[in-house]
């Protein structure tokens, strides 16, 4: 099983820098092996983290990366855009995991120190999984809401709505109160 190294919470700036970081070249490819592992490389921690906050589960969040990239090396030579595919397949693996399990659960399930900021942690764990998808995908990946829409495969509207959605209920459970 593949297993990123240390995690943290950078979000990414734009998702033109996303896009401009990691487009494969037209034309020839040397090595697919190759251009799967340097993703690894440069996305592991972050899609690892980004799926941490959307299933709540460390275990989860492990398999659904590792199936992603095992699916992106028995296809490799079918696919176009490498970044986005790999994100798209792990985040619909961990939506069907969510499903199947039920729920969200909270990020309790390891002896492992809790993700930085656990506040923002457990404020995740309390938005729908859709509001959660989104609210990653654009925010702490950077991707447009296009991109977001084209990856959990529902319309860029249906996206704008869950962000707005989510973003008030961040706001309500984040704020803090002097008193």
């Amino acid at each position: 099983m593949l297993r990123p190294g240390a995690y943290s919470w950078s979000p990414c700036k734009t998702s033109a820098t996303v896009r401009a970081q990691y487009v494969v070249t037209q034309g020839t490819r040397v090595e697919p092996e190759y251009d799967i592992e340097r993703v690894y490389r440069e996305q592991g921690d972050r899609l690892y983290y980004a799926l941490l906050g959307y299933t709540g589960e460390r275990e989860s969040a492990r398999e659904a990366m590792s199936e992603a990239f095992a699916r992106a090396i028995t296809s490799a030579d079918s696919i176009h855009a490498l970044v986005p595919w790999i994100w798209r397949v792990a985040f619909r693996i961990a939506g069907e995991e969510i499903k199947h399990r039920g729920r969200h659960s909270p990020l309790g399930d390891s002896q492992a120190s809790p993700p930085e900021p656990p506040e923002l942690f457990e404020a995740l764990a309390q938005l729908s999984a859709r509001q959660r998808a989104a609210v990653i995908l654009h925010y702490y990946a950077g991707y447009s809401l296009d991109e977001v829409a084209e990856i959990l495969g529902t319309k860029k509207g249906t996206i704008g709505v869950h962000l707005h959605r989510g973003r008030v209920r961040l706001k309500q459970l984040l704020e803090v109160h002097d008193g």
